[in-house]
């Protein structure tokens, strides 16, 4: 959930740990050294946009087929689609707001 690129929104890895929690699906929240992406620069566009960096741990990743966990995947997708189900208006303008954190 963290790179060395971008600072995750507070309110929204709370967000994540809990769906996760919910799902007893684990996380492993150490920090990717060396590694970065567009997360970024999209948490800097319209006036502040949370993001967050979930990634798999796969080995070959540079190649043309990598090697991942089955489980980890069925996990990842599964923990995704109850972070896509519990997004409304609502939460979204939770997450979004600067205020309290």
């Amino acid at each position: 959930m963290y790179n060395s690129s971008e600072l995750p929104n507070r309110r929204l890895v709370q967000f994540v740990k809990a769906a996760a929690e919910k799902l007893r699906v684990p996380l492993q929240l150490d920090l990717v050294q060396g590694y970065g992406d567009d997360s970024a620069e999209i948490q800097k566009s319209n006036g502040g946009t949370p993001a967050i960096c979930l990634v798999m741990p796969v080995r070959y990743t540079h190649a043309h087929n990598g090697i991942m966990n089955r489980q980890d995947f069925d996990q990842t997708v599964e923990l995704m689609v109850e972070l896509l189900r519990s997004l409304d208006a609502a939460t979204v303008a939770r997450l979004r707001s600067f205020a309290d954190q």
